[in-house]
C-alpha cells in the first residue's frame, strides 16, 4: 500500500490515560440525531501541542458510552481522511476497506464491550502530510463510523459519531 495515503492505526485497545487535563485540547461529540447514535459520543484527546514524530502525530479517540446498557463496537478499523492545507479529518470504520481487507474470522477479536458510562481509547497515527501548511494551528476531527449489515453480523453497534475540531500547534 502507498504508504502517503495510509494513516497507520494501532489495532490494541488502551483505556483512556490520557494528558493531564491541563494539557489537553478536548472536543465533545456531536451526534446525529437518531436514538442509536445517542448511545455513543466521542472526543478526541491529545496535548495542545503536538509533536510530530516521523511525519506523525499521535491521537486519541476517546468513545464513551452514554446510554444506560452495554454498548459493543469493533476497534479495528480502516480510517478515511480528508486532508487540507490547515485541517485534518479522518473517520474510521470497521466495515469499509479500501485495501487489505481483514478476514471476517478477525473481526471478533477486536469487539470490545463498553459498560454505561465508561470509555475507551482508540489511539492513531496522523500522517503530517505534506499539503498541511507548517507553522500554522492544525485542526483535526476524528469520528467512527458502523454500517448496520456489519453490526447485524457481529453484533455490534451502528451508527455514526463525530469529535467537534481541535486545533493544536504543531511542532517538528
Amino acid at each position: 500500500m502507498n504508504s502517503a495515503v495510509i494513516v497507520l492505526l494501532l489495532s490494541s485497545l488502551l483505556f483512556h490515560a490520557g494528558y493531564p487535563s491541563s494539557q489537553i485540547a478536548s472536543s465533545s461529540a456531536q451526534n446525529k440525531p437518531t436514538e442509536r447514535d445517542k448511545e455513543l459520543s466521542c472526543e478526541l484527546s491529545l496535548p495542545s501541542e503536538v509533536r510530530s514524530v516521523d511525519g506523525y502525530i499521535d491521537v486519541s479517540l476517546v468513545i464513551t458510552n452514554i446510554s444506560d446498557h452495554l454498548v459493543r463496537i469493533c476497534t479495528l478499523t480502516q480510517g478515511w481522511r480528508s486532508v487540507g492545507k490547515t485541517d485534518y479529518t479522518e473517520v474510521l470504520h470497521p466495515d469499509f476497506w479500501k485495501s487489505d481487507r481483514p478476514r471476517p474470522d478477525e473481526f471478533p477479536e477486536h469487539i470490545v464491550t463498553i459498560e454505561s458510562g465508561k470509555s475507551i481509547s482508540i489511539p492513531l497515527k496522523i500522517r503530517y502530510y505534506d499539503e498541511i501548511v507548517r507553522g500554522h494551528p492544525l485542526t483535526i476531527s476524528v469520528g467512527y463510523e458502523a454500517e448496520s449489515a456489519f453490526a447485524k453480523r457481529f453484533g455490534t453497534w451502528s451508527g455514526s459519531i463525530h469529535s467537534k475540531p481541535v486545533t493544536v500547534n504543531v511542532i517538528e
